[in-house]
């Protein structure tokens, strides 16, 4: 969201253009990403079995791909918004969602994944006790992520009451919580 002193700046005409520029990338991005989703989840269906479509992982597969398309447009929807009423900023609520939707989709698709290892692992592993090796290591990174991306979203959720900064996101990058995000999300891909 703009304030008065931006535009009081007499610079702020080509700063002006450069947020509509980012918010123009962000809106071609989503709309990309979002209509190669569209397609996955048609392929998804399209190639699927009836027994398949039951099972768990074929429902967090789709709710994970219907998750990131709900993302991509609520992405679109805040940059249109950003762009047509830059005095007016965006919904606080709904910028916050799609911060959670952002930071929590990556640790649930990885979740899917590991449930897969599970499945795919169960038959040579007739006990619990035997997969606690193959399993450890990735339960104690997604339950670090998952703590981290709670307590970021509340110091978020507290730097944006006080802040009227559209996407305050960006100001918070500063913080130890995204950093060791960061750190762990490729350690718990690998």
């Amino acid at each position: 969201m703009r304030t008065q002193s931006d535009l009081d700046d007499p610079g702020r005409g080509r700063a002006g253009a450069r947020d509509i520029r980012r918010d123009l990338s962000f809106i071609i991005i989503s709309s990309v990403f979002s209509s190669i989703l569209l397609l996955l989840l048609g392929l998804l269906f399209a190639l699927s079995t009836p027994k398949s479509r039951r099972t768990p992982i074929f429902i967090l597969n789709v709710l994970a791909v219907s998750l990131a398309i709900l993302s991509g447009s609520l992405c679109i929807h805040l940059m249109t918004q950003d762009i047509m009423s830059p005095m007016g900023g965006v919904n606080a609520a709904e910028d916050f969602f799609y911060a959670i939707l952002s930071i929590w989709m990556p640790w649930m698709t990885e979740s899917i994944l590991l449930l897969r290892v599970v499945v795919v692992y169960r038959p040579s592993y007739p006990r619990l006790s035997s997969m606690v090796p193959v399993l450890a290591l990735p339960v104690v990174l997604k339950a670090t992520r998952a703590a981290i991306s709670i307590l970021f979203l509340v110091q978020r959720k507290r730097n944006s009451a006080t802040d009227m900064v559209a996407f305050p996101a960006t100001d918070s990058f500063n913080t130890w919580t995204i950093k060791v995000a960061w750190i762990l999300e490729p350690i718990d891909t690998a």
